[in-house]
């Protein structure tokens, strides 16, 4: 598994409201998008692929590092 991330790391603007709106006026907020199969999301029809999600763990353990 890759020790570090490798390449640029997009910074993307959502209208995403989720819990992170809630929180935002007393912390710094980020989040991180995990891609869907057609860029379906919150539906039935949405799939997540098991490779993607663990893509997700270096940077969360980055971000969790240095808190």
């Amino acid at each position: 598994m890759p020790t570090k991330i490798q390449g640029e790391v997009p910074v993307l603007m959502s209208g995403a409201g989720h819990d992170a709106m809630a929180i935002s006026q007393l912390t710094k907020v980020g989040m991180l998008f995990v891609r869907c199969r057609g860029g379906i999301s919150h539906s039935p029809d949405e799939l997540v692929l098991d490779d993607d999600v663990g893509r997700l763990v270096l940077p969360s353990s980055i971000s969790l590092t240095n808190m």
